[in-house]
């Protein structure tokens, strides 16, 4: 099993925080977007939330995409959600003792969960 959760980049990461009762909400991150643009406190503003938290996952920024045969490139186009699929896909087998290469060709399935994007750099 893999995960990145908001406030948990594993899966006993997350299991640590369930059990601490830990709340992985916080303050938007100054580099994730300008709040300005969608923060009314007042909740009145159309268009604009009236809540200035999120869960957001950390480290969205630590890809190698070498390890994974990117051109650095290709890698800096990708939408954060997919770059981080990769990593997590990996750190699955990597979790579950299987070797990745192993894979190759097996009958396997694959379950993602992911929300909405509007990622466009």
């Amino acid at each position: 099993m893999g995960c990145r959760l908001p406030g948990a980049a594993s899966p006993s990461d997350y299991w640590k925080l369930i059990a601490a009762g830990t709340e992985a909400v916080g303050p938007v991150p100054p580099d994730r977007w300008d709040q300005n643009l969608y923060y009314d406190p007042t909740g009145r503003a159309p268009g604009k939330m009236s809540v200035n938290a999120i869960g957001a996952v950390d480290q969205v920024d630590g890809f190698d995409p070498g390890f994974f045969g990117i051109a650095p490139r290709e890698a800096s186009r990708m939408d954060p959600q997919q770059r981080l699929l990769l990593e997590v896909a990996w750190e699955t087998f990597e979790n579950a003792g299987i070797p990745a290469d192993s894979m190759r060709g097996s009958n396997t399935g694959v379950f993602i969960g992911i929300g909405g994007t509007d990622y466009s750099k």
